[in-house]
């Protein structure tokens, strides 16, 4: 749970930090559905992003059984790559030494 520390709002027990990425928040679409109703209705129009004055909100996954939001700068920053993992260490070439020791086993 979020506290902010100007205001003291508390952000509702429903959103939980997803555990691979650490700026993002997760919530049931059920749970979502009754907090925020107006933007579960724009996400249901526009089927990709909704937004508030604070958090951009996207379905997770095919199934839309979850909502994830992140902080609307880091949305403006990174447009829907705020929503996913950095691919950079997957994407990176290996170190050819590295790979000839993996390649012996």
């Amino acid at each position: 749970m979020r506290v902010c520390p100007k205001c003291g709002h508390v952000d509702p027990p429903y959103w939980r930090q997803v555990p691979w990425k650490f700026d993002t928040d997760m919530c049931w679409t059920d749970d979502f559905k009754r907090l925020h109703p107006k933007q579960y209705e724009r996400l249901m129009k526009n089927h990709e992003f909704a937004f508030d004055e604070c958090f951009a909100y996207t379905f997770s996954g095919k199934a839309r059984e979850v909502v994830w939001r992140v902080w609307i700068k880091m949305f403006e920053a990174g447009g829907k790559s705020a929503f996913h993992i950095p691919m950079e260490a997957a994407l990176h070439k290996k170190d050819p030494y590295q790979q000839k020791l993996h390649s012996k086993e």
